[in-house]
């Protein structure tokens, strides 16, 4: 069913490697930035959350296919 478009929540994390390459294979598929964060967005957050979409891109080729999510009001990014 190409006209379906699938949304990967949380940039499927902690299978990030595996949601970019379903994201890439598939033109039908998206992925999203909401739940990594509960609360206030530390640095140690912020350094993880880089790492993640290093990964992504690394895999996938760029960060076209993602779509911004906050999971507000139980998260501040």
């Amino acid at each position: 069913m190409p006209q379906l478009k699938i949304v990967i929540a949380h940039m499927g994390y902690p299978w990030v490697a595996d949601a970019a390459e379903v994201c890439y294979k598939n033109k039908n598929v998206y992925t999203d930035t909401s739940g990594f964060v509960y609360g206030t967005f530390t640095k140690n957050d912020e350094a993880l959350f880089k790492d993640i979409l290093r990964t992504y891109t690394a895999i996938a080729g760029s960060l076209d296919k993602v779509l911004f999510g906050t999971d507000w009001p139980l998260s501040a990014p």
